[in-house]
């Protein structure tokens, strides 16, 4: 079996440890950009596990779906968000309520929004008993942000459009 060889031999030669890790490196951040977001099952037990896992921060809950024009306008605002609140203490968390039918196209949406950190996606038995795992006086109508203190105790929720009004209720807290 014959080796095909893809540079010159003088190129290999060149190839120092430096020069290797950032080949290695660049080549991990190409794959990295390539690859789908990943989408996080999460029903009510695992929800609650999320907010305790974050105390300390301020969090804004997210939740969206592919099919609701509100949710794919504001998603990008609350992205920026975390980028400039972030170092501030502020946690994102992005779960949609698509359908797992729909779930590539919620991966998709997620990656051409650049949104880099972990999201998820609600698989519950019981849509019922979910909604009111997070607020019993919410519907389930989208989109709907929680706000959650330092301390994790939900202190705001915004069901519909927010406007400017997510980037107040997050100053607020921090």
């Amino acid at each position: 079996m014959k080796c095909i060889t893809f540079f010159h031999k003088r190129a290999a030669d060149m190839m120092t440890p430096v020069r290797l890790a950032a080949l290695i490196l660049f080549s991990l951040y190409l794959t990295a950009c390539a690859a789908p977001q990943s989408l996080i099952p999460l029903d009510e037990a695992g929800l609650k596990a999320l907010l305790a896992d974050n105390r300390g921060r301020v969090i804004l809950l997210n939740f969206w779906a592919t099919w609701c024009e509100p949710c794919r306008e504001e998603i990008p605002e609350l992205i920026d968000l975390q980028r400039n609140l972030g170092g501030r203490g502020l946690k994102l968390i992005l779960v949609s309520a698509d359908e797992p039918e729909d779930e590539n196209a919620a991966r998709q949406f997620l990656k051409k929004a650049g949104f880099g950190g972990r999201s998820y996606i609600k698989r519950a038995r019981s849509d019922e008993s979910f909604i009111n795992s997070v607020d019993p006086q919410w519907t389930g109508a989208l989109p709907a942000l929680f706000f959650y203190d330092r301390k994790g105790a939900k202190v705001r929720s915004l069901i519909g459009e927010s406007g400017g009004d997510a980037i107040r209720a997050v100053e607020k807290l921090l």
